[in-house]
């Protein structure tokens, strides 16, 4: 059958992290390609409430289809278990609770929540994507029976028309630069950057480390690592953390960087994996959950978190040209898979299968 409208469902639409520009860029594709297409939420929040409709306004039709992403705990998913007409779960993977147990309860609960659904949901959804083969995984496990392909929408192009910040990349310009960009979370593992970085910088003293983005307000992770650092006797000359970046702060810091370090034991795809293949970053990432998957053969992958054995992969890229360049052209081959137009082609392929198999 052919759609009228397809609308998208999730919990919270914020349009500045990884699910909330793909869910703006899937609505641009659609309506561009003549279909009706709404974003629908549990909760509304100032920043986007004019973009969004709250889920319990929506009217049932049967030439809609819905698309629902998935990623924690909701009451969203309740209605989307009861709901009959067309619809599919863009899954992008829920983090186990035991990173956030010992930090936060709430979260910890709703993740649980969030896994628990994810079951429950295969029996009245008979479609769903998954970005990375970790998340495919997931769901076949679960039991779902049609399990699509999906790449998110990732704009490297809006990189191209920002300005360099002049006083960042004056600050920085004679010092070796470790970046690593995500939230400061316990799966993502900023205590194992900051151990990986005190032995590099006994290799090289001449080096910073930035933590670059939010902390999910998991205030006692924060402390945590807050008196490591203090232990480790880095100060904050030697460890930035900022919370809060532009797009033309970021692309600074992309460009300053001479290493991205990747410590995380739980990613559903890593959208800043990407993002330094783009700037041309060497990557060193640990082999967990859909990393590999996002790098297709591309960084150094590591096996196991021996930290002065890290600290020294580090110092032997920043020494020897000729490694750095075959790893940055490995990398740049890998890119070529994230090119624009993908995601718009795989997501018009999957409506297709949908409308031919309900």
């Amino acid at each position: 059958m052919k759609f009228k409208a397809i609308h998208q469902f999730l919990p919270v639409f914020a349009k500045y992290d990884a699910i909330g520009k793909t869910v703006l860029e899937i609505r641009n594709f659609l309506i561009k390609n003549g279909y009706e297409s709404e974003i629908f939420v549990e909760k509304s929040i100032p920043q986007t409430s004019k973009t969004t409709t709250v889920y319990t306004e929506y009217k049932p039709q049967d030439d809609h289809l819905l698309i629902y992403h998935h990623s924690i705990g909701s009451s969203l998913a309740t209605f989307m278990e009861k709901i009959k007409i067309k619809k599919i779960m863009f899954y992008h993977n829920i983090t186990p609770t035991h990173f956030f147990e010992p930090y936060d309860k709430a979260i910890s609960s709703e993740l649980f929540q969030g896994i628990e659904q994810t079951k429950l949901l295969a029996k009245s959804f008979k479609f769903a994507m998954a970005s990375s083969g970790y998340n495919r995984y997931d769901l076949h496990r679960y039991g779902y029976q049609h399990v699509l392909d999906a790449q998110y929408f990732i704009d490297l192009e809006r990189f191209d028309s920002m300005k360099l910040d002049d006083k960042i990349a004056e600050q920085y310009k004679n010092t070796t630069n470790i970046i690593f960009v995500g939230r400061r979370v316990p799966n993502k593992k900023a205590e194992d950057l900051l151990k990986i970085f005190t032995y590099y910088k006994k290799l090289n003293p001449n080096s910073k480390l930035f933590l670059l983005g939010g902390s999910w307000s998991v205030e006692k992770y924060v402390n945590k690592l807050q008196d490591l650092q203090s232990k480790l006797h880095l100060n904050k000359d030697d460890v930035i953390i900022i919370d809060t970046l532009s797009d033309d702060e970021l692309q600074s810091y992309y460009k300053i960087a001479d290493v991205f370090l990747c410590m995380s034991e739980h990613e559903g795809f890593c959208i800043p994996l990407v993002e330094s293949m783009y700037f041309q970053k060497p990557i060193i990432a640990y082999n967990s959950t859909a990393i590999p998957d996002t790098l297709g053969g591309s960084g150094i992958l590591v096996n196991h978190k021996k930290y002065d054995e890290i600290a020294q992969i580090i110092n032997l890229i920043q020494t020897n040209d000729n490694l750095k360049n075959k790893i940055i052209s490995k990398q740049n081959e890998r890119l070529m898979f994230f090119e624009n137009t993908r995601p718009s082609d795989i997501l018009e392929k999957n409506i297709d299968f949908v409308s031919l198999n309900s």
